[in-house]
């Protein structure tokens, strides 16, 4: 005998199946669909208005929102010893910044061991960024780049032993928000190093005349 009502059954399971595989057809189609592509968006501009996009876009991960963040001022005089500057650019989803800057007085220029430090292991090389500007660059777990500026900042009105002769830009960020290369984030580091050096050197201002480089070499 012909199992009609069995085809019955069949038949109503089909044509049950059918809509709802077409609107899970339909539904995954529109997931993909240009508008649901990752995307990243970058502050117009960062640390005091020094930095653009152009600077730190390498920086950011495939998929996520960076803000600006900065404390204190870059604009001089400074009646005494040189505050503490920072800056920073928090990554969404990550617990430490995509870009980590400090300006800060320094005794000295040679801060190779601080560095090696900071970058968990590895090794410091120097960085030639001009006359007065002597630079490090640390490879480790972490990449970082440290710029000390010979910088005249003391006022006349002060006394010159609360001053140091150098002020250190310190520029680093975490590890594995970036796809790109280590090599490739060191270079921006030191780009970055070299454009706030001289912007500081202007708008503190230093009162001898700042040698660096025109363009920040390769490391």
């Amino acid at each position: 005998m012909i199992d009609v009502e069995g085809r019955r059954l069949r038949g109503r399971v089909v044509w049950v199946l059918v809509p709802l595989i077409i609107i899970g057809l339909v539904a995954a189609g529109l997931w993909w669909q240009p508008w649901h592509k990752r995307s990243v968006e970058l502050p117009q501009s960062a640390c005091w208005g020094v930095l653009t996009t152009d600077d730190y876009r390498i920086l950011a991960g495939d998929d996520g929102k960076a803000t600006a963040v900065t404390a204190g001022t870059i604009d001089g005089p400074y009646p005494q010893k040189a505050p503490n500057q920072q800056c920073w650019l928090p990554w969404s989803g990550s617990r430490y910044p995509m870009l980590t800057v400090e300006i800060s007085p320094a005794i000295n220029n040679n801060g190779a061991r601080d560095v090696t430090a900071f970058a968990e292991g590895g090794s410091a090389s120097p960085v030639n960024f001009g006359a007065d500007g002597a630079g490090w660059v640390a490879t480790g777990k972490l990449s970082v780049v440290e710029l000390y500026l010979t910088c005249d900042y003391r006022q006349a009105s002060t006394f010159p032993l609360f001053a140091e002769p150098y002020l250190e830009v310190n520029v680093s960020g975490a590890v594995g928000i970036s796809s790109a290369p280590q090599a490739q984030i060191r270079q921006a580091f030191a780009d970055i190093a070299l454009k706030l050096a001289k912007a500081v050197a202007h708008r503190v201002p230093c009162a001898n005349q700042v040698r660096l480089v025109d363009q920040a070499p390769k490391v």
